[in-house]
């Protein structure tokens, strides 16, 4: 019995470790098949530099949901013109439920009123697009191309937990009233699971879609992924070899410079890190641990127009019971802790609190929005404008 037993651990340990050595295999082959660097120019979209006539600093706070699930979670958003912002989230009985719907809602800025929360895609929609079996769906984050279509990507789950994930999407052509067919986007040759979603994807200069991904089975670790106007992988890149840090967050800064940060999975040392590229995104400097506090959490950021980088963020090392916001002025070299959007301490025994997972969006204007699960029950919205941001510096 103590020999059948010690043969089945060991054949499981094989299997992992032909599972490891295949997935690195894969990772080398599939990066050895880059384009040209000259493929590798992010699409530096900047904000309008448009004035604005505002007289005061101003801060409201809405909901973008109504209530009419039990629980919510992830949300993202975007601009459709300088009246209207679309965001999307999902909802059901609780994270990992079957019931689990992807919502989105309309935003009418000049009204301050959302539309009632409409589900567009369900786990029975996406079998039959799919055909094949779907047991829940997941996060999902959106871009627009530079065709002017909407991308949502979001992740549906065929067994297990979250590292059974597989990435699909869909494309509005008109504002998200209307979609297209659910495709599977096909990241990896073998079974194409345990790769996920949450970061802001991004534009290349050649039309291309940046999209920032994590791999969770059998360790943690963030990928990037250069996705077609077809939505074919062009490209796939492991960020780092560790086993400890997901939801990359890609923050283009010049045409070829940007930033990755890392959320940290690790018992010790909760921390946000950090990436560099100076090549488009083709090699990456090794993580480097900045001074930002957070739990286990994911997090959102953007650059200004004025050049500053703000980061929406569970600034604590414990919990996820504060929302905070931080700001840089000199590129990531230091942060300044501006305001407190959340803070209610989890009591022990008592009540948790939870404020997490922002998705930051700044207007062509430049005017603000922030978008964050509130205690699970809703989506938190904040619209704030430069002259309040420029009163918290």
């Amino acid at each position: 019995m103590i020999n059948s037993k010690l043969n089945i651990s060991l054949y499981i340990k094989s299997l992992v470790f032909i599972y490891a050595v295949f997935i690195f295999l894969i990772n080398i082959v599939v990066e050895k098949k880059q384009p040209s660097s000259e493929a590798f120019k992010f699409n530096i979209d900047a904000t309008s530099n448009e004035e604005q006539v505002e007289e005061l600093p101003i801060l409201e706070t809405n909901f973008a949901t109504s209530g009419i699930v039990k629980a919510v979670h992830c949300s993202s958003a975007i601009e459709l013109d300088d009246t209207k912002i679309r965001a999307f989230w999902y909802g059901g009985t609780r994270e990992g439920s079957g019931d689990v719907d992807i919502f989105t809602s309309v935003f009418n800025i000049k009204t301050n009123i959302w539309t009632p929360d409409a589900s567009l895609v369900t786990k029975f929609k996406a079998e039959k697009d799919l055909n094949r079996y779907v047991k829940k769906l997941g996060n999902a984050v959106v871009v627009r191309d530079l065709k002017n279509r909407l991308w949502l990507f979001f992740v549906t789950v065929k067994f297990g937990g979250w590292s059974g994930s597989s990435i699909n999407y869909i494309i509005s052509e008109d504002e998200g009233n209307s979609w297209s067919k659910i495709k599977r986007l096909i990241t990896s040759p073998f079974l194409n699971i345990s790769t996920l979603v949450k970061g802001r994807p991004f534009l290349y200069e050649d039309g291309s879609i940046g999209l920032p991904v994590y791999h969770e089975l059998l360790g943690k670790f963030p990928e990037l992924l250069k996705i077609s106007e077809e939505g074919k992988v062009l490209y796939k890149k492991r960020l780092t070899w560790g086993r400890k840090t997901l939801s990359p967050e890609v923050l283009p800064v010049t045409e070829k410079m940007a930033f990755c940060y890392l959320r940290y999975t690790g018992r010790q040392e909760r921390f946000i890190y950090y990436l560099q590229t100076f090549d488009g995104g083709l090699t990456w400097s090794r993580p480097k641990k900045t001074d930002l506090l957070n739990h286990n959490s994911a997090f959102s950021c953007l650059k200004t127009k004025d050049d500053l980088i703000l980061k929406a963020l569970n600034y604590s090392d414990k919990e996820r019971d504060d929302l905070t916001l931080v700001v840089s002025k000199d590129l990531g070299k230091t942060w300044k802790k501006v305001f407190v959007f959340e803070q209610e301490k989890t009591l022990k025994y008592g009540t948790k609190h939870e404020f997490s997972y922002p998705w930051i969006l700044q207007m062509k204007k430049g005017d603000f929005h922030l978008f964050y699960t509130w205690r699970r029950k809703h989506i938190k919205h904040i619209y704030f404008n430069e002259l309040w941001l420029e009163s918290m510096l």
